[in-house]
């Protein structure tokens, strides 16, 4: 089974439970919550690539010179374990700070909500699968074997779609008129990482691309008014991220394994 397959599977059961009818998506989204292996929680900051619309971020701090930061988490479901790799399945909610425009003629106020965001993930196990839960189960506790265990990085791979909507935005000119944007798009995105630590608790740094393009904004003028032309009709969120954060292995935690490892192939 490739990982575009994987993918797809993944995109399709999230459809299916959307177009289910309420008592029988109530039961399946009770069971998709019994079903979660881990939960991850993480830092953002990144930059506007290509950046036509010079977005920044209205904060002062430091990292808002590169134009996106902000925090997610995810819901982390296993969908296959083979030799070498384990996929998982996740389902994630993520909110970057306020953003301004660098022109004079009308100024943004906005935030970008990323909800909901379907991803699927590769994570490569060095020695292969078997041997990591093998080694976890028997190095005891701060043993030196115990310890390289836990440095030991997995790579890992993913894809991610989903949505995203303008939060809370608006726009004003200088003559003091206020508009209110609605926008909502279609997101898709790639992204590299390295985790370490054990299934329970595992720090992870994870690099990533974002095409987040808003190619038609709802404007709503307060008073029956013609939109200038100076007020942007679009606008292009699309860049890179660089995610900081922690996976916690609810699974692990509880003594529960991964899926048994297959041969590839056999999933």
């Amino acid at each position: 089974m490739t990982f575009v397959t994987l993918c797809g599977r993944g995109f399709a059961a999230a459809v299916l439970l959307a177009t289910l009818p309420s008592a029988s998506a109530a039961q399946s989204f009770t069971d998709l919550v019994k079903d979660i292996r881990r939960v991850s929680v993480f830092g953002r900051a990144g930059g506007f690539s290509p950046n036509p619309d010079k977005l920044e971020t209205t904060n002062d701090k430091s990292w808002s010179r590169f134009g996106q930061g902000g925090v997610g988490f995810e819901f982390g479901y296993t969908l296959a374990v083979t030799s070498s790799f384990i996929y998982e399945l996740n389902l994630g909610y993520a909110q970057m700070a306020g953003f301004r425009l660098e022109r004079q003629d009308v100024t943004l106020n906005a935030s970008v909500r990323e909800l909901p965001t379907l991803s699927v993930y590769g994570v490569w196990v060095p020695g292969g699968t078997g041997q990591e839960q093998t080694q976890q189960q028997q190095a005891p506790a701060g043993s030196l074997d115990g310890l390289r265990a836990l440095l030991i990085p997995r790579p890992y791979y993913g894809a991610s779609v989903g949505f995203s909507k303008l939060q809370n935005a608006s726009m004003s000119t200088p003559d003091g008129t206020y508009y209110a944007l609605e926008a909502v798009a279609f997101t898709v995105g790639g992204s590299l990482g390295l985790s370490f630590g054990s299934s329970a608790f595992a720090p992870f740094i994870e690099g990533g691309y974002r095409y987040r393009n808003f190619p038609s904004l709802g404007i709503k003028p307060k008073s029956d008014l013609t939109v200038p032309m100076t007020v942007p009709r679009s606008l292009d969120f699309s860049g890179w991220h660089v995610d900081v954060g922690l996976q916690i292995g609810i699974a692990a935690l509880r003594g529960e394994p991964e899926i048994s490892p297959r041969p590839p192939g056999k999933l």
